[in-house]
Formats: structure tokens, C-alpha cells, sequence
């Protein structure tokens, strides 16, 4: 839900309290383990008897996986269409490797906590029709992930060749990555626009194997946040994320707050942040022509490209701040049966 000390601080404004915990050894690792889940359950107990939370809320894992030990009424957030990834990931694995069965305990403690949960909020609404094929007997709410946009402002520290464009987008899932693969053509029918590629991930040299050989393109490796991400925001002409599988993509966010231009790829949870034409562009999956046309008017037509980035932050800040984002999970939480 945005940055976790932000969001917490939005809470306290309208009354609630909160505990930001960041353990992700809070409790059991594996059953061979033992004494982890009792030096952990005990600091979770202590967590317990000093805060006496009404719910906890995190992602599924270990925390949640406590909480239910504990019998703390659990709320499941939702960031990313898990099923669909740990399949990709599933598919990648050999049958015999280690990494399998930590799959299979993963997908275990997954199904565990959104079964034990009392409510389950999603990143966005493409995520929540899929939980709700998926657990149609748990109450289901969407609830945008909200950003601090006084964190996001121009910082000149980077020297890029122009016209450009930015890509941020990590390697590690490849239905998510191998979109980028359409750069090739793209590449080609822009000889004279440099793309330059922060991010990091399993499947990098994938796509550099492919992309490298282009004299426009550049790969940067990680870029650190936030202040890399926010001076590489600042020098770019257009941010595109070229994504098989986003249900509400941060970077797309950040790119938004920071008035650049988005062409961002037409698929899951994306149009709900993006109005093709209005706030930013929407291409369509593999199609390099449309990229390409987008990519032109908005280096051909500078005032459009300024009016998309100007639109994109007013409309995020609007619909998507982290103000906006904490009155929405109080709203939630009067909805939900907590059980006490």
C-alpha cells in the first residue's frame, strides 16, 4: 500500500494506529526449522502483547501465516496476480530442484492465508475479478496503492542522449518481461532515439542478448530508489513500460507524478490508470507499429506531450494520493467482520 511509513502516517492523521513491522522471518521458515518459528513466534508474541492490534495486514507469507497462529483477524493485500506468476515460475523450475518445493510451500501458504482471512483487498480491479473466480466466499476490496508526491520532483544529476526513452521494469517474472522483446522492431524504426533500460532480474540477459546489439539502446542495470529512479525520471522525453502482466505498476506511477509522458502497454490492471489519449497512451501487446506511432507524436508534438504528463500527475494525485488511499481502508475496514 504505497511506502508502509507514509501510509502508516496517513492512518494516525484520521485516527488509527499503526505498527509497521519488517520482519520477513516473523515466523515459520520450514517445518526442519523449528527453532526459527519459536524465536520468531516469540518476537511475534511480544508484538502481539505490547500493540493488541484489531487486524493485521500484509501481503500473503510468513506475517500473515502468523497472524492466523495468533488468531489476529487477517487482512490479505493483493499486489500482483500471484497464480499467474508463480506458474510462469513453476514452468521455468527443473522437477527436480530446490526451488520447486519452496514453489509448492509458497503456493501452500498462499491458499492458507486467503482461505484464513477475513477480507481480501487487491491493487486493482483487473486483480480483484480474479480473486473473486478464484475465493468467492471472501469479501473482496479494491484498494489502489497510494504514492507521496512531494516525493516525487525533478533532480538533474544525469546526463542521457536525447530524444529518449525510459524503461524501468525488473526481469524476474517473464510473462511480465518478454513484451520488452517487441523493442526489437521498435528499435529499428527508430535508429535515432536512444532507450535506455533500468531494471534487474533472472531473465536480463534474455532480453540483452537480443537488444544489446542496437546502438540506441542502453541498459543501465539497477537503478536505485528513489532518488536513481527520480533522476532518471527527470532526463527521460517518455517513460514506456512494455509489460505482458501488471496488475497496477509502481513505475507507471512515479512516471505519472513526475509529468512524463506514459506509453504503457494495454493490458490487466494498466487502462485503469492510464485514459489512452487523455493522461498518457496505450499500446496495444506486440504491436511495435503502435509503439512507434505513439513514441512519434509525442516527440513531433511537444505541447501534446507536455499536456499528457501534466494530466497524468493531476489524475494520480487526485484518484491515487496516499491520503486518498488511507480514507479509502477506513472505509474498508467499517465494512469488514472483524470477528471481536
Amino acid at each position: 500500500m504505497g511506502d508502509m511509513a507514509e501510509y502508516a502516517e496517513e492512518l494516525s492523521k484520521l485516527g488509527a494506529e499503526c505498527m509497521v513491522v519488517n520482519d520477513p522471518l516473523i515466523a515459520d521458515r520450514a517445518l526442519k526449522h523449528m527453532h526459527l518459528w519459536r524465536r520468531h513466534s516469540r518476537k511475534f508474541q511480544n508484538i502481539i502483547d505490547s500493540f493488541q492490534p484489531d487486524v493485521a495486514v500484509c501481503s500473503p507469507g510468513d506475517f500473515g501465516m502468523a497472524a492466523l497462529r495468533f488468531n489476529i483477524p487477517l487482512v490479505v493485500y493483493l499486489v500482483g496476480n500471484y497464480w499467474q506468476e508463480q506458474d510462469t515460475k513453476k514452468a521455468m523450475m527443473n522437477r527436480a530442484s530446490l526451488r520447486r518445493i519452496t514453489h509448492r510451500r509458497y503456493v501452500d501458504m498462499l491458499g492458507r492465508c486467503m482461505r484464513g482471512s477475513v477480507a481480501i483487498l487487491t491493487i486493482s480491479r483487473y486483480l480483484e475479478k480474479v480473486v473473486r473466480e478464484k475465493y468467492p466466499d471472501r469479501p473482496v476490496f479494491t484498494l489502489y496503492a497510494g504514492l507521496d508526491s512531494a516525493t516525487w520532483y525533478p533532480e538533474k544529476d544525469m546526463t542521457l542522449k536525447h530524444p529518449c526513452v525510459g524503461l524501468i521494469q525488473n526481469a524476474t517474472i517473464w510473462d511480465k518481461t518478454k513484451e520488452m522483446l517487441v523493442l526489437e522492431q521498435v528499435l529499428n524504426k527508430l535508429p535515432d532515439v536512444t532507450f535506455y533500460w533500468g531494471g534487474y532480474g533472472m531473465y536480463t540477459d534474455k532480453i540483452l542478448t537480443k537488444l544489446r546489439r542496437y546502438t540506441n539502446f542502453q541498459y543501465l542495470g539497477r537503478l536505485r530508489h528513489p532518488a536513481g529512479v527520480r533522476k532518471f525520471l527527470t532526463e527521460i522525453d517518455i517513460y514506456a513500460l512494455l509489460s505482458g502482466l501488471d496488475a497496477y505498476p509502481r513505475t507507471v506511477r512515479e512516471a505519472m507524478l513526475m509529468r512524463k509522458p506514459v506509453i504503457a502497454t494495454n493490458t490487466c490492471g494498466i487502462p485503469e490508470m492510464i485514459v489512452d489519449g487523455k493522461n498518457g497512451f496505450l499500446v496495444r501487446e506486440g504491436d511495435a507499429n503502435d509503439i512507434v506511432e505513439k513514441i512519434t507524436r509525442c516527440l513531433e508534438d511537444q505541447e501534446l506531450a507536455r499536456r499528457l504528463g501534466a494530466r497524468g500527475r493531476e489524475s494520480f494525485k487526485k484518484n491515487f494520493s496516499t491520503d486518498a488511499t488511507a480514507r479509502r481502508f477506513m472505509d474498508i475496514l467499517e465494512e469488514i467482520d472483524l470477528g471481536k
